[in-house]
């Protein structure tokens, strides 16, 4: 029956009493570059279409832009919530 004494930081994710440093995996920092690069994308998409006087809902290159956008952000969420729950 040993006690363990846990500290959570900034510098990595997790330190025991026993001396286990766990590194904090750091998602957003692995892909904030082509994270950057597909929301460039989609700002040239939306002045384009905003150019041509057309709806952002009508305008299918914005749409397919802006999903690649949100799928890249939900790749960052799940694998936090992958590293949390494992």
């Amino acid at each position: 029956e040993s006690k363990v004494g846990i500290d959570l930081n900034l510098d990595n994710f997790l330190t025991d009493s026993n001396g286990r440093v766990i590194a904090n995996p750091r998602y957003y920092r692995m892909i904030k570059g082509k994270l950057a690069k597909v929301q460039r994308k989609l700002s040239r998409r939306d002045r384009r279409a905003k150019k041509s006087q057309r709806r952002l809902s009508e305008s299918r290159n914005y749409q397919k832009q802006r999903l690649l956008a949100a799928k890249l952000q939900l790749k960052v969420a799940n694998q936090r919530k992958n590293f949390l729950h494992n």
